[in-house]
């Protein structure tokens, strides 16, 4: 009922139907049944709305991006293109920094489910996620934001990168080259914060059967992340982190 108001509604009562559907505990079905009735209308909301339209579409779209199978239903809504503006956004339409959290969570639980990201545009000139200048601003901004961003932007390159499509790694080690990253991206290894450090370390393990080289020379280079990835391993249980650095160790020339 509540999403059936959302689509029929004005735009007042899609502001208020969108705050309420957000804060709702959905089942499985039930969060797929409002993705698949209403995410056009939620992402037309981000992308056209008011201010507080918009930050209501974008904690909604936030929830139901959570259940996998809605990845692919949002991103045919069209989600990616206001979700990466969004994020990249300066000046006068600068989302406040914790909206900013809730988009690039929204984008890495999309980009996570396994989309087409080569067919999906997210601009007027046809960039993709993977194109160069797209993941070029990615890691500005992993460089710029606080940790729970840069966390959760650490999560969009891993799915990336993780990405089964064609060429996908090998582009996202090109841009990381061409904007001199790799050290950035190394230095994650010894931040306090778990979830910043564990999505360097599996990112690190994809780049690194593309640029195994590099990653060793820049690991030799930057004092204590080489010992950092030995430790990681040897700690006790098993965890993501420990796998993805046991696998990035063995990707590593000896020499």
């Amino acid at each position: 009922m509540i999403v059936q108001i959302l689509i029929a509604g004005s735009e007042d009562v899609r502001l208020e139907m969108a705050t309420i559907l957000s804060e709702l505990v959905l089942s499985s079905e039930g969060n797929m049944k409002a993705a698949e009735l209403g995410g056009r209308t939620l992402v037309n909301m981000l992308q056209n709305g008011s201010s507080n339209g918009r930050e209501a579409a974008l904690k909604c779209l936030c929830q139901l991006s959570t259940l996998e199978s809605n990845g692919h239903i949002l991103a045919k809504a069209g989600i990616l293109a206001p979700l990466v503006r969004d994020l990249y956004a300066v000046g006068i339409n600068q989302l406040p920094m914790k909206l900013k959290e809730v988009a690039a969570t929204t984008l890495a639980n999309v980009v996570s489910s396994g989309i087409d990201l080569e067919e999906i545009p997210i601009d007027s000139e046809g960039n993709t996620l993977l194109s160069e200048s797209i993941i070029h601003n990615l890691l500005h901004l992993v460089s710029n934001t606080g940790p729970a961003i840069e966390a959760k932007l650490l999560q969009v390159l891993v799915g990336l990168a993780s990405s089964q499509e064609g060429e996908a790694v090998s582009k996202v080690v090109m841009a990381i080259k061409s904007a001199g990253a790799t050290i950035t991206l190394i230095q994650f290894l010894e931040v306090p914060q778990k979830d910043l450090r564990a999505n360097s370390v599996k990112l690190l393990y994809y780049l690194s059967a593309n640029m195994g080289q590099e990653l060793a020379d820049g690991l030799r280079i930057t004092t204590g992340q080489l010992g950092t990835l030995v430790r990681f391993i040897s700690t006790n249980g098993v965890s993501e982190e420990q796998a993805a650095a046991a696998k990035l160790l063995g990707n590593l020339p000896i020499n």
